[in-house]
């Protein structure tokens, strides 16, 4: 076996963008992903109820919602029972419910798996991670626990654009600040109270 065909074989792959065959049906998709990687008895009974696709395993992928096709992603990407699962905005463009129930899907897989999700959005690292990492320019700038993030009251942020922002109202406050009614200006202008 090749280094390549090693890795893909302990990594599974959720992007952002999901590219689904939207004229297949689901099952017919995941059985394709299954003879992708030579499994000759895929899981696929088993996954379609575990990722909560019971309902929609009859239909066309085209005609699924967003939450719905994200699931077939994420089948498809534990098909071969991978060691990591790498998932890319894994809950955007979702609605309340999908999100909620698709933080419950992975928090469930990351007690078997490593599972490691690249977001920008704050919530779903509070709601589903225990580490974080942050990287900038292929740079490791942070590495800690939530906890840990989450009592260190004295943090900076440094906020950088590389384009010039207008007419900006956006205030950064620390904890310690905002108890004072005190709050940094990204706009320019320094302190400000509130």
């Amino acid at each position: 076996m090749s280094e390549d065909s090693e890795w893909l074989k302990d990594h599974g792959y959720l992007p952002e963008n999901n590219p689904l065959y939207s004229e297949m049906y689901v099952k017919e998709y995941l059985e394709f992903v299954g003879q992708l990687y030579r499994i000759k008895n895929p899981p696929i009974e088993e996954l379609i109820e575990k990722i909560g696709l019971s309902s929609q395993f009859k239909k066309k992928i085209g005609d699924l919602s967003k939450g719905f096709k994200q699931r077939v992603g994420l089948a498809a990407a534990l098909l071969h029972d991978p060691k990591y699962l790498i998932l890319d905005e894994p809950t955007t463009g979702l609605d309340p419910n999908q999100i909620i129930e698709i933080r419950k899907i992975i928090q469930d897989l990351g007690k078997k798996k490593m599972v490691f999700i690249s977001t920008h959005i704050l919530q779903e690292v509070e709601a589903m991670c225990k580490d974080v990492v942050i990287i900038q320019k292929g740079e490791i700038v942070l590495n800690q626990s939530l906890k840990e993030l989450q009592s260190n009251k004295e943090q900076i942020i440094e906020v950088s654009f590389d384009y010039r922002v207008e007419n900006l109202a956006c205030l950064l406050y620390t904890s310690d600040a905002a108890d004072e009614g005190l709050g940094v200006d990204l706009g320019g202008r320094g302190i400000i109270k509130k």
